[in-house]
């Protein structure tokens, strides 16, 4: 086998690993999302295999010091860790620091979303009004519009 063959086979070996680990993230997050409306927080179990994953991640840490102001940097050591504890850090800094009746799921029926309801009143209904708002008014405005034709 050729480098360049070896370095290939690695490098797809790397992607498909990091696919699987994806989508075992993925699955996690639906674990957490599926606790967050039914409990209004996390089970035992999600929290063991969030506590499990975050075992198996390698980071670095170091100190940036910009402006007057020291920041701690953690990024993983290898391509799957430094992917992975991004997506599992945002995970933290969303339920950290909102409300779990704040994380929604989107109310159009195809969209399979959630979001974090920023507004004032906690009313928001879809994850993009551009989107599935406009999609679900404009359903609604031909539904009737389609009923008043049929009298």
């Amino acid at each position: 086998m050729r480098a360049s063959d070896v370095q290939a086979f690695n490098h797809k070996k790397l992607l498909h690993t990091i696919i699987d680990d994806l989508q075992s993230l993925r699955m996690l997050s639906k674990n957490i999302l599926k606790d967050i409306e039914q409990q209004g927080e996390l089970s035992p179990d999600v929290t063991n295999q969030l506590s499990d994953l975050i075992k198996q991640l390698k980071v670095n840490l170091a100190l940036d010091s910009d402006a007057d102001k020291m920041h701690l940097i953690i990024e993983g050591l290898t391509t799957r860790d430094h992917i992975l504890y991004k997506i599992i850090q945002s995970v933290f800094d969303t339920l950290a620091t909102t409300a779990t009746d704040r994380i929604k799921k989107c109310e159009h029926a195809e969209c399979y979303l959630h979001f974090v309801d920023t507004s004032k009143s906690g009313k928001r209904r879809w994850c993009s009004m551009e989107l599935c708002g406009n999609r679900q008014k404009a359903a609604e405005f031909y539904a009737r519009k389609k009923k008043k034709s049929r009298s």
